[in-house]
């Protein structure tokens, strides 16, 4: 059953995936995952949500469709819409080609970690330049005691 989370147990166990190598549709800590799965598995080790599950898709369905499917994939598991600026512990959404089609988790002020498929890993990075100007959604986690 979901437990009330916190902000801050969504940044440390986010923080414990750090270095984990990018892997297509995979979740598992210093083996590899990818944007979408770092996210579900961060809710589903702090209590957030029971089982993360999602349907199989495509590394490169964004180019080619206009389905909201990483948006979808959060809204499945109860995350809510947000307005104004992300907060520790908020899921960012970025656009990538014709949908948002990049997750990330907002640390403090200014930083996110997320599974970067660039990098080969996941990392830190400011969420300025071109993260910012990308950024497009902000959502809550389900059970978020605020």
């Amino acid at each position: 059953m979901p437990t009330s989370i916190s902000r801050k147990q969504i940044v440390e166990e986010a923080l414990t995936w750090l270095d984990t190598p990018y892997h297509h549709q995979a979740a598992c800590k210093h083996v590899g995952v990818d944007c979408a799965y770092l996210v579900g598995a961060v809710a589903e080790a702090i209590g957030a949500i029971e089982k993360f599950e999602v349907e199989p898709y495509s590394i490169e369905w964004h180019w080619h469709s206009r389905e909201e499917r990483m948006c979808n994939i959060v809204e499945s598991f109860g995350g809510k819409q947000v307005k104004g600026d992300p907060k520790p512990g908020d899921i960012l959404a970025f656009k990538y080609g014709r949908v948002c089609s990049h997750l990330g988790i907002m640390l403090d002020d200014n930083r996110f970690i997320h599974a970067h498929i660039k990098a080969g890993r996941v990392v830190v990075n400011s969420l300025s330049g071109e993260f910012k100007d990308r950024l497009q959604r902000v959502y809550k986690f389900p059970n978020l005691k605020d």
